[in-house]
């Protein structure tokens, strides 16, 4: 039996601690938000931002301070953990003293389900996620991070929960097993169509098996899109440099509006008549942002472009980042996956392509343009 496909829906919803001395935190500041039935969907955002305490209440391990949270139209809010068919998986995997099939099996035994329909729910899972069956009579205490976190993953799919929560449960796997594990957790969600909610901090996770990201910083949701509108038009500041390896850059502009263009430090950006329009409606003083892959980088050495002399290269994988200074304490990084035979010290010049430019509120870190 496949689960239901559940909406899960957020309104309002605040959470604060409070300390045995009577110390207040906010985790959560009235965050509204629906993630879809069926679908994998992100949050994304640092340490502390309030992700995993958004689980926790979706979970119903905590009650919120204020709000409600609906699974489709029913009001769970006050309902008991056990009675919302929530399976959870965290960042530190949790194997009991029993053997690899036992641990797989526990959910289903503990509800009475017949003993043949868990032994072909777990096989299917186990054949899924690619756990050797020869292992299956193991006891699961020993196993590594890697084989603990599968197990895990499959004992939350068994269940046929209507909701599956993801805490950061690759960060602690290593690179291999993590990329292996992200490709079956994908399979399996997408086939079985379980409304999926995956917390992390790691972009390149979330930008891989989301279609949707919510991006969360100090308890609230500063962006909640499609993954790639979220990358290519970030909303806040935060958004463009929090996403992207590395973020976006950002260098400090003033609008002359009589000649048309964003002074900034090292250039100027022309701007036609209703940039000007819009942007003088917030000031004078904006960021002009850019990714650094979008910068073109020209290799024949002329005189077009913006200049400046490389301050630094660097080499992550197979993708070459040059740091190009272009004005005192200003300094723009280039990506590029070329070996173009650039060296520190060297004097180029690099082009801003329009349609990869975005202007922000310098006051608010907020997107105005485009």
């Amino acid at each position: 039996m496949l689960p239901l496909m559940v909406e899960v829906r957020l309104e309002n919803v605040t959470h604060i601690y409070v300390t045995e001395k009577g110390l207040k935190t906010v985790a959560l500041d009235d965050v509204s938000i629906t993630f879809p039935s069926g679908k994998i969907t992100g949050v994304l955002g640092p340490s502390g931002c309030g992700k995993t305490t958004m689980l926790k209440i979706i979970a119903g391990l905590l009650r919120p301070t204020k709000g409600k949270v609906y699974f489709d139209d029913k009001d769970v809010t006050d309902l008991d953990p056990q009675k919302r068919n929530v399976a959870m998986v965290f960042q530190f995997p949790v194997a009991y003293d029993m053997s690899v099939y036992d641990n797989i099996a526990f959910p289903l035994r503990i509800r009475g389900v017949p003993k043949d329909i868990i032994h072909r729910k777990v096989m299917e899972i186990v054949d899924i996620l690619g756990i050797d069956r020869n292992i299956l009579n193991k006891n699961a205490k020993g196993a590594d991070p890697g084989l603990r976190q599968k197990i895990a993953v499959a004992r939350a799919i068994v269940r046929d929960a209507d909701v599956l929560l993801l805490d950061e449960p690759l960060t602690n796997l290593e690179p291999l097993v993590r990329i292996e594990l992200k490709t079956k957790l994908k399979e399996i969600t997408q086939k079985m169509k379980i409304t999926t909610i995956y917390v992390t901090h790691d972009q390149a996770e979330v930008l891989t098996l989301a279609e949707r990201i919510a991006v969360m910083n100090i308890g609230k949701i500063i962006q909640y899109d499609e993954t790639t509108r979220v990358y290519e038009y970030p909303i806040h500041e935060f958004v463009g440099y929090f996403i992207g390896n590395p973020g976006m850059n950002y260098i400090e502009c003033s609008l002359n509006e009589e000649k048309s263009v964003l002074e900034c430090k090292g250039f100027e950006y022309t701007l036609n008549r209703n940039e000007v329009e819009v942007l003088v409606k917030y000031g004078k003083e904006f960021k002009l942002g850019i990714r650094p892959e979008h910068i073109i980088i020209d290799e024949s050495k002329s005189d077009k472009g913006i200049k400046g002399k490389i301050s630094l290269v660097e080499r992550i994988g197979t993708a070459f980042l040059y740091h190009v200074e272009i004005a005192k304490e200003t300094t723009i990084i280039a990506k590029t996956y070329k070996q173009i035979g650039l060296r520190e010290g060297d004097t180029i010049s690099i082009t801003l392509p329009k349609d990869k430019v975005r202007i922000f509120d310098k006051k608010t870190g907020y997107r105005i343009l485009p």
